[in-house]
């Protein structure tokens, strides 16, 4: 079974961020994402790799 494809904008509401801020990511090869009948999806696994990143990259920076 494979994993449940997010609509941006329900990645968007998950984020509490708007949707440009999504394609933006997406457009900026940050967050892996599909067109799927000229719609973007993005994999819950690839949300969840693209947060796991964000979150040790932000710890980073706070060391200096």
């Amino acid at each position: 079974m494979t994993a449940p494809r997010l609509s941006v904008k329900e990645v968007a509401e998950r984020l509490g961020v708007g949707e440009r801020t999504i394609l933006r990511l997406i457009k900026g090869n940050e967050l892996t994402a599909y067109r799927v009948g000229g719609v973007w999806r993005v994999a819950e696994e690839d949300l969840e790799s693209y947060l796991s990143r964000a979150r040790h990259g932000s710890q980073g920076a706070n060391n200096d």
